[in-house]
């Protein structure tokens, strides 16, 4: 999920490939986290006139993609709208300057708004930033386990709202589950994982061991957004019935190169990829 991220938010700011560099927050939660991302952010800010750059973190998955320019207030709430819209209904911003809001001790001039996600347990976890230092206007996305840990938490107030939560298929960790009804699909079920893989999917195959209902919710409870059901009928036709996280009760039987192109255009949604229809 955070390489994912990475390549999202170095893909969004104009970037696919940014430098890597130390420097990321040695904390981010609570005041201290709040304070330790805006020097970071001030720190590699202030010397980068172009382009963009990760700054690694001590904290896994906390790294921080820091880009010379300010893509604006409304454009970089679009961005993380592609993460989760839940998650943007509760983002505050968070005025920090050397004159005003929050203020550190730094050497030299600095305006940030920091946009902030307000979880459920009522606590703030920053997701990005935009503002100048020393001149030098800039954008940051991250720390990026904070931006996965918000869109999971939107996903489980949507859950308590009584609505199904998810995650961008191109950000879930699993993509697919290939479920075989009984052991006589295994083989068949092989053949779709194989191909799934082939494209890319993060595709998994769980074997007959347990009964196919507590299968299928394992998938549900691990917000996997493609269900593929192999039973008989399917292996004989090389069909799969299909579940979609995102249509809440409904299954459909789809010829498996139907799937196939189904989740290579989803694909085509993630950072750095696009989208091949086969040649005729």
């Amino acid at each position: 999920m955070i390489g994912s991220l990475a390549s999202w938010a170095a893909e969004r700011l104009g970037d696919l490939s940014p430098e890597t560099t130390s420097g990321g927050p040695a904390e981010i939660y609570g005041l201290s986290g709040l304070t330790s991302i805006l020097r970071s952010c001030l720190d590699s800010a202030r010397y980068l006139s172009e382009g963009s750059v990760r700054l690694r973190s001590p904290i896994p998955g906390a790294d921080l993609i820091v880009r010379a320019g300010d893509v604006g207030e409304e454009q970089l709430v679009k961005l993380l709208s592609e993460v989760s819209e839940e998650m943007v209904k509760n983002v505050t911003w968070i005025e920090a300057s050397d004159e005003r809001g929050l203020s550190i001790a730094y050497d030299v001039k600095y305006s940030v708004r920091l946009a902030a996600y307000l979880s459920r347990s009522k606590g703030a976890a920053v997701l990005a930033a935009r503002g100048s230092v020393r001149g030098n206007e800039f954008t940051c996305l991250g720390p990026l386990r904070l931006i996965a840990s918000s869109a999971i938490d939107a996903g489980l107030r949507e859950a308590e709202a009584g609505r199904t939560p998810s995650i961008p298929f191109w950000m879930a960790p699993l993509q697919v589950a290939v479920v075989p009804v009984k052991e006589q699909q295994a083989q068949y079920a092989e053949e779709v994982l194989s191909e799934l893989l082939a494209i890319g999917a993060r595709a998994y195959l769980d074997p007959p061991t347990k009964s196919l209902g507590a299968r299928i919710r394992s998938a549900g409870k691990a917000w996997v957004p493609i269900i593929a059901v192999v039973g008989e009928r399917e292996a004989s036709t090389r069909t799969v019935s299909v579940r979609r996280r995102w249509r809440q009760g409904e299954q459909e039987v789809v010829q498996l190169e139907s799937l196939i192109t189904e989740v290579e255009q989803l694909l085509a949604q993630s950072p750095g990829r696009r989208y091949r229809p086969p040649a005729e």
